[in-house]
């Protein structure tokens, strides 16, 4: 391994450029090292492979993983009803028609999430082997947020329509937040120009993060472009997978006064609907035009006084004809949120020095779906921005795509497999690697990788197991 290292020192030119030297040189050996492996538990399946399941031919496979592609070949088989069949690919988990592993695919998620797909291709290129085009990355998304899409119908057709409640964390805190909201994005190619990409979230309060800094505390996400008849049938299916169900029953709701939005105090019975302190200062502000009659008109409405604060409304309007069409507007806004204009705190027994004033679904519109959906210029098909918006969904509530878990027949078979290997591996460690990695007797025999491969197949002891 000295000599490897030694040649790859040598064939620097440019010291700036060290890392990627290196990198290219684990990743080859890792590429093959992956390579052989895969292909002796191909040998493995073959001899545990069921009798009704006929051996057809070798077919190649490309399988693009983090630390580079790597080519193999794999038995494919027909069972009795013809049906072709990779035993490899059933036991790794890998889905025909994607090169990239459930790993890389992950993480080119979490890229495409924060920027634009060809963005997302280029950083994944620059910090990985694991190169993937950003149309590939698009189809990763999409394939991804059409099936968090089927999963999330499936929750709530057995809850709302069966009866069925999900399995659950059965949490049962003190109090549980939920604030709503929504945003326009653009839409292309389709009958309508923009779309309503809604967001709600709940949470079980406050954490202090840093001095006089605070974060949500056990954030639960919804996000899409569903119809405002079934968002909080969505979000009470997704509310049940953590809570119990007594704790729905006494929600604090917070929002900007949008119909869809208060309609969730009326679907959670015995919960309380707030305006949203920010939205209402903004109303106030715009109608009047100065800060002064703003907080006149805020501070009112905010302590139930609604006849107050739509008399300093009226008192501006004619004073300024020019502005009545907005002062008209903002008084109907007071009537029609009056009854979540006062602080939920001063409603509720169970009120805490803890509680803190809600307006937290501002920040969140615009860090977890403003973004990356609606600047920039961004356009979007109504389904794609839709999965993209389940996408941003489950990385927000910290799930990870399900991974690929063995039944019990397989998982015997996979540890057969890791006897046999590591078996040969132990007698014969040269001559096992050798017959399975043709880099080491081919074309490229003088490059650092290939020595640096040579290296491992002439050990004597294998110390690590599969």
């Amino acid at each position: 391994m000295k000599d490897v290292i030694a040649q790859c020192l040598r064939s620097l030119t440019d010291l700036t450029k060290w890392d990627e030297e290196v990198f290219e040189v684990v990743s080859k050996i890792a590429c093959g090292c992956a390579a052989a492996i895969l292909e002796a538990i191909d040998d493995e399946l073959a001899k545990e492979r069921n009798g009704d399941l006929r051996m057809i031919s070798k077919r190649p496979k490309t399988i693009v993983t983090k630390f580079g592609s790597l080519k193999i070949k794999r038995r494919m088989y027909r069972d009795g009803s013809g049906r072709g069949r990779f035993l490899l690919d059933e036991a790794l988990g890998l889905i025909p028609g994607r090169q990239a592993t459930a790993l890389l695919q992950a993480t080119a998620l979490r890229l495409a999430a924060l920027i634009p797909f060809r963005q997302a291709a280029a950083v994944l290129e620059e910090t990985s082997g694991g190169a993937l085009s950003h149309q590939m990355i698009h189809r990763i998304l999409q394939l991804k947020g059409a099936v968090l899409e089927a999963q999330e119908q499936r929750t709530t057709q057995d809850l709302i329509q069966n009866g069925e409640l999900p399995e659950s964390q059965n949490k049962k805190p003190k109090q549980l937040f939920v604030e709503a909201d929504g945003t326009m994005i653009s839409l292309q190619r389709q009958d309508k120009r923009k779309a309503e990409v809604k967001l709600v979230i709940a949470h079980e309060g406050w954490k202090r993060v840093g001095k006089d800094k605070y974060a949500l505390k056990d954030k639960t996400v919804l996000a899409g472009l569903a119809r405002s008849d079934e968002i909080w049938d969505r979000f009470t299916a997704k509310l049940l997978e953590t809570y119990d169900p007594q704790v729905l029953s006494s929600l604090i709701i917070g929002g900007d006064g949008a119909s869809w939005v208060k309609d969730g105090s009326q679907v959670f019975g015995g919960s309380l609907y707030q305006l949203d302190r920010f939205h209402l200062y903004r109303a106030m502000l715009r109608a009047t035009g100065n800060m002064t009659n703003a907080n006149r008109a805020f501070r009112l409405a905010a302590s139930g006084d609604t006849r107050g604060a739509i008399t300093v409304l009226d008192t501006e309007a004619a004073k300024t004809p020019k502005k009545q069409p907005e002062l008209k507007k903002a008084a109907n806004y007071l009537r029609s949120n009056a009854a979540g204009l006062v602080d939920y705190r001063s409603r509720i027994s169970s009120a805490s020095e803890d509680m803190r004033g809600l307006g937290a679904i501002e920040s969140n519109i615009d860090k977890v779906l403003a973004n990356r959906m609606k600047k920039r210029g961004m356009a979007w098909g109504y389904t794609g921005a839709h999965n993209m918006a389940k996408v941003i969904q489950m990385l927000a509530n910290g799930e990870s795509s399900p991974s690929c878990q063995l039944k019990e027949s397989k998982e015997r078979i996979a540890k057969t497999i890791r006897r046999r290997v590591n078996e040969a591996l132990e007698s014969d460690p040269a001559a096992w690697l050798t017959s399975r990695m043709p880099a080491l007797i081919g074309p490229h025999q003088g490059r650092p990788w290939v020595k640096a491969l040579r290296d491992i197949s002439q050990l004597k002891t294998a110390k690590t197991r599969l």
